[in-house]
C-alpha cells in the first residue's frame, strides 16, 4: 500500500511556533530516518507524517506512531527468519 504513495512530508509542530514543513526522501525508510532525527531535535513538538498517493488521497500518521509502527515491522520480519 505504501507503494502509491507519490510525496511525502512531515510537519513539526511546536507550542507557540509557526508548524514547519520538512520533506524526507520518497522512501518509507526516508521518512522514518528522519522522523526520528526529527524527534531528537524536537522532544516536545508534534510531528505528522503526511502522504500524497494515487488518487489524490492524503493520508496522516502521527509521526510518533509510525515510528512505532516500522520498529514492530521490523521486529515481526526479524521473526519471520
Amino acid at each position: 500500500m505504501r507503494d502509491q504513495v507519490l510525496k511525502r512530508w512531515i510537519i513539526v509542530k511546536e507550542p507557540h511556533r509557526i508548524p514547519l514543513k520538512k520533506v524526507p526522501k520518497n522512501s518509507d525508510e526516508g521518512a522514518i530516518e528522519m522522523l526520528k532525527e526529527l524527534r531528537s531535535f524536537y522532544p516536545e513538538a508534534v510531528l505528522i507524517l503526511a502522504e500524497l498517493a494515487y488518487g489524490n488521497d492524503l493520508w496522516l500518521t502521527d509521526g510518533d506512531e509510525a515510528i512505532r509502527l516500522d520498529e514492530v515491522v521490523r521486529e515481526e520480519m526479524g521473526n519471520d527468519r
